[in-house]
């Protein structure tokens, strides 16, 4: 039903942002997002990247108030117990559904945002980034949630990490169809300015938990991808395409799926405790 268009990767000269320059509609998002199987984004374990937002947020004091922004099906908060308050935003039914049984005070609409304006301690938004079509915009009104001396946690991709940069169009971050953009430390640092907030903390993680066989393997392929892309008739890869194994690669198009590298961030934002609330206004559902 949805087909990527052929597209550039761009970044701005003045902010940062790394983004594709040809993506699907608001329309059909809205219906791939509808229509699609959220248990497809459910684990069992909890990812590398998760790991710090969940040490922050089980240090915040007792009753604080934590608002996951795209929670999906709830997987993040469940795993936090105690008195917090928790509150999640999603825009797939089911998996809305799915997590208000596990507990967690569903927000229904964008407009029911403005209700939770500077009552938020930590708002998290984990692997939601590379979905935005107006990230600025969006955070923009996300962060006027977050009250003075609260926190704003984003988890994404990394794209100044050293492994995406051989072919960052190709990257598999960039080859969902969802992903739109990668965050960037510039991007980080324009937003803080921006947003009158500071970044507290900066931790480049790997996303998925890999044994060291599999770190192996992608490794090679990446490495013997690299020497058939650069350099296809230089001894090293003539050599490559003789063994059985190996010689596959020289058929590849495009990058071999590769996450066997720090490349995502979790990069915290603090609001200064004695910033004064700013008034909730103007929320557009179509900027999200």
């Amino acid at each position: 039903m949805f087909r990527q268009n052929d597209y550039h990767i761009l970044r701005c000269e003045d902010c940062g942002l790394v983004f594709k320059d040809s993506i699907l509609t608001a329309e059909q998002f809205a219906r791939y997002y509808d229509d699609f199987e959220f248990s497809e984004w459910e684990a069992s374990e909890i990812y590398p990247s998760e790991r710090p937002v969940l040490r922050l947020l089980r240090s915040l004091p007792s009753d604080s108030k934590v608002l996951d922004f795209g929670c999906s099906a709830g997987r993040l908060l469940a795993q936090l117990a105690g008195s917090y308050r928790r509150y999640g935003f999603e825009i797939n039914r089911e998996a809305a559904a799915k997590a208000a049984e596990r507990g967690i005070s569903m927000i229904e609409k964008w407009d029911d945002l403005a209700a939770h304006a500077s009552t938020v301690d930590a708002l998290v938004m984990a692997d939601v980034f590379e979905h935005l079509e107006h990230p600025t915009e969006t955070l923009e009104s996300l962060v006027r949630l977050v009250k003075p001396g609260g926190v704003l946690v984003i988890v994404t991709g990394n794209a100044d990490c050293r492994a995406c940069q051989v072919d960052l169009a190709n990257f598999w971050y960039f080859r969902r169809i969802q992903h739109v953009a990668m965050l960037t430390r510039q991007y980080c640092e324009f937003i803080a300015r921006k947003f009158e907030l500071r970044i507290s903390d900066w931790c480049e993680v790997s996303h998925y938990e890999l044994t060291l066989r599999q770190k192996a393997g992608q490794h090679l392929r990446q490495f013997v991808y690299s020497c058939q892309y650069r350099n296809p008739a230089s001894v090293l890869s003539r050599l490559f395409r003789l063994v059985p194994v190996l010689r596959r690669c020289a058929t590849w198009n495009i990058p071999p799926p590769f996450t066997a590298s720090r490349d995502h961030v979790v990069a915290t934002f603090r609001k200064p405790a004695n910033g004064r609330p700013r008034m909730l206004s103007g929320l557009r559902a179509d900027k999200l």
